[in-house]
């Protein structure tokens, strides 16, 4: 890109660096044709892009004292004209009209250009007899073919990742909440490091969402036994996975979320049956586990100092 900044003046305005765009092909010197008579109106020089196609008029350079077939022999300048997106334009190649075999033989070499809004451009080839008009029309349609790949390919990819935010959002709102884990788990959720193995066999993040199912539930049902052993088990799956950083945060985020839920359930159980000794160690023992032993402490007191304060009125 570098060496057609240089050698095109006023290049860089159209077509500034961007990662991967790079020249095709240089398509060599062409006269731009005026449309209606098909006369020549000035020497150009097209450039075709991975994506764009560059069009450069060139410029005399003017040297004092020199005149006539000496000026002809003066180097020429090429100067940015025209560049359009390749999606955007259609080469037609104008030797396979329908026209008169008069008009047809002006045009034999030339190339129309059009799709740029109402107006189109008609550039013939210098050389008639070389080979350079096929060239720029099979480059450009390589070109223009490989770029609705990748356009299918970032279309398709897209929907994806959209399919994925919407399928894990729907089934846990509160990862909306993590805007960088959900476009992480969007952008690899279909490469191997996304697989983990548990008990020796690979599991994906959709077997995962599986066991938090069955936690959801344990919790539903107040299974409190069933779900704590569920919560420490996800925990030390995760604990487990240092190497795949993702998987590790994803399988934290759901055991802390459904801890929570949990813990809230038991403190209230605790609460309503603190003068019950045999379920308040039982109580305290799971809030434990779950790593919430402050809040086991400060439930069973407050609920005891209310008793006491009760009683003693």
């Amino acid at each position: 890109m570098q060496a057609l900044w240089k050698s095109v003046e006023g290049s860089q305005k159209f077509l500034p660096a961007i990662p991967g765009r790079h020249v095709v092909q240089n398509a060599g010197l062409w006269i731009e044709l005026d449309n209606a008579t098909w006369k020549s109106r000035r020497a150009m020089q097209i450039i075709l892009l991975n994506d764009h196609l560059l069009v450069a008029w060139r410029k005399r350079s003017k040297i004092e004292g020199v005149n006539g077939a000496e000026a002809r022999q003066a180097p020429s300048k090429l100067v940015a004209d025209r560049c359009w997106p390749l999606l955007d334009i259609e080469m037609v190649d104008l030797a396979g009209g329908n026209e008169s075999a008069t008009v047809r033989n002006k045009v034999a070499d030339a190339i129309m250009i059009r799709g740029v809004g109402q107006e189109s451009f008609t550039y013939r080839t210098e050389k008639s007899d070389g080979n350079e008009k096929a060239s720029l029309l099979l480059n450009f349609r390589k070109t223009v073919e490989e770029l609705r790949k990748g356009l299918r390919s970032e279309i398709e990819t897209s929907n994806k990742a959209k399919e994925t935010i919407n399928y894990f959002a729907s089934r846990d709102p509160g990862l909306l909440k993590k805007a960088d884990l959900l476009e992480t788990l969007s952008d690899i959720k279909d490469r191997p490091n996304m697989l983990i193995e548990v008990d020796g066999k690979q599991q994906n993040l959709r077997w995962i969402e599986g066991q938090v199912d069955e936690l959801d539930i344990d919790i539903a049902l107040q299974r409190f036994d069933a779900a704590v052993n569920r919560v420490e088990k996800l925990n030390a799956l995760a604990k487990g996975l240092r190497a795949n950083a993702v998987a590790q945060d994803f399988i934290n985020f759901k055991a802390e979320e459904r801890a929570t839920k949990l813990a809230g359930l038991i403190t209230r159980e605790l609460v309503d049956t603190h003068n019950e000794l045999k379920k308040t160690k039982r109580n305290v023992s799971w809030l434990a586990r779950l790593g919430f032993e402050d809040r086991a402490r400060e439930a069973y007191l407050e609920a005891r100092s209310q008793l006491i304060q009760k009683r003693s009125r």
